[in-house]
């Protein structure tokens, strides 16, 4: 029972541009979307995780870059029943920036 991923399909089905049913194109357009959503933190992700100050931008968008192209995420986006992958992905970044926030940075030690 995953009610967050029927609900995500009952929209995507509500929101389709083509007038066939039997397009699933608004279906992939929306795993696609999600999945850009998701590489876009990824480099928070990894400046909170690790702290860096410098050189962060480089690292956490060498991870966004190797998170959007690595081949293991191609059935996620395109198998559409794989969804609840990507929102999984997206829930839990988004509770671990939350976290750090509410936690704060670490002071830098001299």
């Amino acid at each position: 029972f995953r009610p967050l991923v029927t609900l995500s399909f009952r929209l995507s089905r509500v929101l389709q541009w083509e007038s066939d049913g039997d397009s699933t194109f608004g279906f992939h357009l929306f795993n696609a979307g999600l999945h850009a959503f998701v590489t876009g933190m990824v480099p928070a992700f990894v400046n909170a995780a690790f702290g860096w100050r410098r050189g962060g931008r480089r690292a956490g968008a060498a991870a966004a870059l190797l998170f959007a192209l690595h081949p293991v995420h191609v059935e996620a986006v395109q198998n559409v029943v794989s969804r609840g992958e990507l929102m999984m992905a997206a829930f839990y970044l988004a509770g671990f920036l939350g976290y750090a926030h509410a936690v704060g940075t670490p002071q830098e030690t001299a």
